[in-house]
């Protein structure tokens, strides 16, 4: 018999199977990115059902199985998200469109996580951006789809540990006109 786990998780979505089930996209701390079945789940008088909503965290206890991991606990989210949904939505969408299939690096849940727990001010839409914009760029260089300086990076980390203004990014970053605003344009923000 397998043994039980609980590890915090990030939900990125999840789809309607059969008559109550559902298969839901995760990123989890112990794992990576992984596709976990929950059985039951749609049912009015399910736990779960409240638990297990798309873009939040959640501490999930799955196992894994013969056919894939199964969730058969969740408790309260582990933290909220002190970011403001007009950033959390499209940076866990764009996740979800760049992490593709199971994945064993949990340095994307500890991104996600970072960012998810930032406390950036993000007031004026242009905080917003650049926010966000240093959200994406730190993971478009943990997926190795961009490298970035190093000074740029720990710039980038600095806004979203609020230790930077947000704004800052704009004048960090060479030529920050084609690649934050091509980034700001495809997910609509």
């Amino acid at each position: 018999m397998n043994d039980v786990v609980t590890t915090a998780a990030v939900i990125l979505k999840y789809a309607n199977v059969g008559e109550a089930d559902r298969i839901y996209h995760l990123v989890t701390s112990h794992k990576g990115r992984i596709i976990a079945r929950a059985t039951g789940v749609r049912h009015l008088k399910s736990k779960l059902r409240f638990l297990l909503q798309p873009t939040r965290m959640a501490s999930i206890s799955i196992i894994e199985g013969k056919r894939g991991y199964r969730i058969v606990n969740a408790y309260s989210p582990t933290a909220d998200s002190l970011l403001d949904d007009r950033i959390r939505i499209p940076f866990l969408i764009l996740v979800d469109r760049l992490v593709q299939g199971e994945t064993d690096d949990v340095r994307i849940y500890e991104h996600i996580e970072s960012v998810l727990s930032s406390k950036a001010k993000t007031v004026t839409r242009d905080d917003q951006k650049g926010v966000y914009g240093s959200a994406v760029l730190l993971l478009l260089d943990l997926l190795g789809y961009y490298s970035p300086s190093d000074m740029l990076r720990e710039s980038m980390k600095d806004i979203i540990a609020a230790k930077k203004d947000p704004n800052s990014l704009i004048q960090d970053v060479p030529d920050p006109g084609s690649l934050i605003k091509s980034i700001l344009i495809s997910t609509q923000l």
